[in-house]
């Protein structure tokens, strides 16, 4: 047994062996790890790696396998809390995502053992993307009618509660454990108020509805085969002959990034066509691919010579041109639609003054015609969040608009821009980190097309939660991080001064969510001032204008693929979310 820091830190609280011992049939336990292939980062990483495996007798943060609990056999991903912290980056979350799809490929249930401070703060912005993947594969099992059942163990915070430990069809907590967003040290460091002593506990998040117990690792054993003694059996009632979740489907022959370069604007990438329907056509803005007549061959969209590289902006200079007062946002953006219809509590205020409103919501959903385009656009409003964060109300507001969106088969447009979720007492007991994770796994699993557009600050787990798309389009100087640079140096320095290097090695920039995959399109913006970015009135116009028409267009494009391949591509692209 050790002894752990925080909340309850006289409580002894089992090392993963002693829990994994009590929790599975004796002799029962298989473990299905392979050595794993770590990024080269850097000699230090390296080093790190090195001394993580030393102290704690693991090769990684995640452990994997199958048991029997009282009979019933299933698999676990397992945090190893001592490998740096349980965080997850890239050969973790192989290893976990590997783990889920081999678990739904076998039809097992499966139990997930969270103890970890989140992402790995080493590898940035590409650990940080991995949450999609191992969430995608979650919502693929879910899917597909099997069980998953989750433990928080202490401590279960940051991008992993943000995701896959929040996701569970059954939420077990330990008792008295650090369980919450952010690190309450990262929390008062940002905000300069601490949180209360049980803000972030199991406790707490049980009175929400966010757990359904609280079980002491001994008592562990038990309460799993209770709930398996029901679920594992495959459910009272049949599925669906048709409608239901699809059989997993071969990769289909689109990506995202296909559809987004016939919309690049003046300098479109150079694009062959094939298939019955379109071999020799030239496709332009108003003649978008579709899915072609019945028993036409699928078409096949590849890009010649349209490799990212990097626009040599620095990665900072792209986070304060994102932060500055008069940069165009949402409200620019939904000036160019037309017949918005405001959904729910959206509002979009009064008016601005100083770069900021405090009259309006952070998250606006609305019914619109983007360039005669039907859709629902889910946005984030900068110039409120300059005095209010995005909260539980409003990432429920977006997964309502996206379910909205789904009953009327209208396609969904997110607009992220956000220097990240409220950090508050408040948001903490209302289960923020639930929040995201319900609203990512709703657009990860929608039916009908959507688009991301990447407008400006992508912080944490907020933007993250309107990410997941059919096809993502991003201006050239916004940017995704786990954590606004100023949090990331705290956790790596305990101090704010180091903001601007962390975002130059974090790979935030649009250029390199290009390269991993997760942006299919980066859209140029025109230069400006010292901070870049229009430089008129006149150019954010422009600006804007050119970017909803080029959002319209891969709205069109997205609207006219098969339906199945639309969803298998979708599965495809974040399972592939790579260096």
């Amino acid at each position: 047994m050790t002894t752990r820091g925080g909340p309850a830190s006289t409580v002894k609280r089992p090392h993963l062996d002693d829990l994994l011992g009590g929790l599975l049939d004796a002799g029962t336990w298989r473990c299905w790890d392979r050595v794993p292939e770590q990024p080269v980062l850097s000699a230090a990483y390296g080093q790190d790696l090195a001394r993580a495996t030393e102290r704690s007798g693991a090769d990684e943060a995640i452990r994997t396998g199958e048991g029997h609990v009282g009979g019933h056999r299933v698999a676990v991903v397992a945090s190893e809390y001592g490998f740096l912290g349980g965080s997850v980056g890239m050969a973790a979350a192989r290893r976990a995502t590997a783990a889920i799809r081999r678990a739904t490929a076998q039809r097992q249930a499966l139990l997930a053992l969270p103890a970890s401070g989140g992402t790995r703060i080493h590898e940035g912005t590409p650990a940080f993307l991995q949450m999609l993947t191992i969430s995608s594969a979650i919502a693929e099992h879910r899917a597909a009618g099997l069980p998953y059942l989750v433990y928080l163990r202490h401590p279960t915070t940051g991008g992993v509660l943000a995701s896959w430990a929040s996701l569970g069809h059954v939420t077990f907590a330990e008792p008295g454990a650090l369980v919450g967003f952010l690190g309450p040290r990262v929390v008062e460091a940002l905000t300069g108020t601490p949180l209360g002593p049980d803000a972030q506990s199991p406790e707490t998040l049980r009175l929400a509805g966010l757990v359904d117990a609280l079980v002491a690792p001994e008592e562990l054993r038990e309460s799993v085969q209770r709930v398996l003694n029901v679920v594992a059996g495959g459910g009272a009632v049949p599925p669906p002959k048709h409608g239901g979740a699809a059989e997993p489907m071969a990769a289909p022959e689109i990506s995202g990034a296909a559809i987004g370069a016939n919309f690049s604007g003046p300098d479109l990438a150079d694009v062959e066509l094939s298939g019955s329907n379109l071999s020799g056509s030239n496709l332009s803005r108003s003649d978008l691919p579709g899915a072609g007549p019945a028993g036409s061959e699928p078409f096949r969209i590849t890009l010649s010579g349209s490799q990212p590289t990097g626009s040599g902006r620095d990665p900072w200079m792209s986070v304060l041109a994102t932060r500055a007062p008069d940069r165009p946002g949402l409200r620019e953006f939904l000036a160019v639609a037309s017949d918005v219809t405001l959904l729910g509590a959206s509002d979009l205020g009064r008016g601005v003054s100083q770069g900021m409103d405090t009259s309006g919501t952070p998250i606006v959903t609305a019914l619109a015609l983007l360039r005669g385009t039907p859709c629902v656009v889910i946005g984030q409003d900068r110039s409120v969040q300059r005095h209010r964060r995005i909260g539980v109300a409003d990432l429920d507001a977006a997964r309502d608009a996206v379910c909205r969106a789904a009953d009327l088969r209208l396609p969904v447009l997110t607009v992220i821009d956000t220097p990240g979720a409220e950090l508050s007492e408040a948001a903490e007991r209302h289960g923020i980190a639930s929040a995201i994770a319900r609203c990512l796994a709703t657009l990860l699993t929608t039916p009908v097309p959507t688009v991301s557009v990447l407008l400006g600050q992508g912080t944490g787990g907020a933007a993250l939660a309107l990410l997941p798309a059919d096809t993502v389009i991003a201006a050239e100087d916004a940017w995704l991080a786990p954590l606004p640079p100023e949090g990331a140096s705290v956790i790596m320095y305990r101090d704010v001064g180091h903001a601007a290097g962390m975002a130059r090695g974090l790979r935030i920039t649009a250029h390199d969510l290009q390269r991993l995959g997760a942006v299919d399109l980066v859209l140029p913006v025109p230069d400006g001032g010292v901070n870049g970015g229009p430089r008129t009135a006149a150019d954010a116009r422009g600006w804007v204008a050119g970017l909803a028409e080029t959002a319209a267009g891969c709205l069109r494009a997205v609207v006219g693929l098969d339906p199945a391949a639309r969803l298998a591509a979708r599965r495809d692209r974040h399972n592939q979310l790579t260096p």
